[in-house]
Formats: C-alpha cells, sequence, structure tokens
C-alpha cells in the first residue's frame, strides 16, 4: 500500500512524522522530485481545465433565448397569480379561485429558481432532466386546456393548448441542438 501511497521509496511512522528509509523501488531521490513535480503540474493543468470548461460553457442560443422568454412569462405570471389572483380568475377558462391563482404563482417562483440556476449554471446533465419536465409539463398543461377547449370552446383554451404544444417542439429542438454540440 505505501509503495502505491509514495511511489518515491518507502515511508515509515516516526514520532517527527513519516520518514523515508530507503530507495526499494528503484526510484532516486532527483527522479522521485522530479515525478512527483509533474504530477502536480498535471494535476493543476487538469482541474485548471475542467474549471475553465465549466465556467465557459453555456447552453445553445435557442435555448438560453426559450429560456429567457420563459423566465419573464412565468415571473409575470407568479406576480399576477399572487398579487391580483381575481383578474387571472376572470381571464382564465376555469373561473376564479383566488387560492388556487396563488397557488400557481407560488408554484411559478420555486420554478423560476430552477430555470433561472440552469441558465446561469451549465451542466448538461442536469439541463436534460430540466429539458424533460419542461416537454412533460407542457404536454400535460397543453392536453388539459385541449380537452377543455373541446368541452367548453373558449378561444384561450385554444390558445393555451397550441402555446404549450410549440413550446414543447421548441424545447425538443434545442435539446437536439444541445446534444448534437455535446457529441462534438
Amino acid at each position: 500500500f505505501w509503495r502505491l501511497a509514495f511511489p518515491c521509496g518507502s515511508y515509515t511512522p516516526s514520532f517527527s512524522g513519516y520518514q523515508r528509509t530507503g530507495k526499494e523501488n528503484g526510484i532516486g531521490e532527483s527522479e522521485c522530485v522530479m515525478v512527483m513535480s509533474n504530477l502536480r503540474k498535471l494535476k493543476a493543468i487538469y482541474e485548471f481545465k475542467e474549471a475553465k470548461s465549466m465556467h465557459q460553457k453555456k447552453m445553445n442560443l435557442f435555448l438560453r433565448v426559450l429560456f429567457i422568454i420563459l423566465i419573464i412569462s412565468i415571473s409575470g405570471a407568479a406576480i399576477l397569480q399572487i398579487f391580483a389572483p381575481e383578474y387571472m380568475g376572470r381571464h382564465a377558462a376555469y373561473g376564479i379561485s383566488t387560492g388556487w391563482q396563488r397557488e400557481i404563482g407560488f408554484w411559478n417562483i420555486a420554478v423560476l429558481v430552477i430555470l433561472i440556476t440552469a441558465y446561469r449554471h451549465y451542466n448538461w446533465t442536469y439541463l436534460k432532466s430540466i429539458l424533460l419536465a419542461l416537454i412533460l409539463g407542457g404536454i400535460g398543461i397543453g392536453s388539459n386546456h385541449f380537452v377543455h377547449y373541446l368541452k367548453m370552446h373558449q378561444m384561450v383554451n385554444l390558445i393555451g393548448a397550441v402555446e404549450n404544444y410549440l413550446l414543447v417542439l421548441a424545447w425538443m429542438i434545442g435539446w437536439k441542438i444541445e446534444e448534437r454540440r455535446q457529441n462534438l
């Protein structure tokens, strides 16, 4: 074990720490210093490149624009749903329910935290999960609007369905663009 941990000879415990006892593995002191120095340099270069790539990498422009549009839209909706739930209820096809409107507003704030974090701090693994959630949510919300449109024939529901389905398509396109970037 110690020879793997300390490639420059062997070390034994002593009262003042670990003492080098010889060069059983055949590496001399100068070679050992050079090897250890090169290992430290390689580690520093690797850490620098990794940190640099994490800070410089961003999602593709198409997804960034979609995220900005969604962040602005959800921010406006959250403000209106929390502070003017009656207004939002009067313009919703489902009627007025101030408690429900406020609940949606608070949920939108929670989603905003996730969206802003994903926008500012790129991570491909987490971005895929967020895109999947946006796609599934868009399909669900769009379908809910469409079913309500079929029952009540209110144009606001048809617009909501089309809007959500178009967003789902856009998220899928952005995902494919990003996936191609990852494979380069």
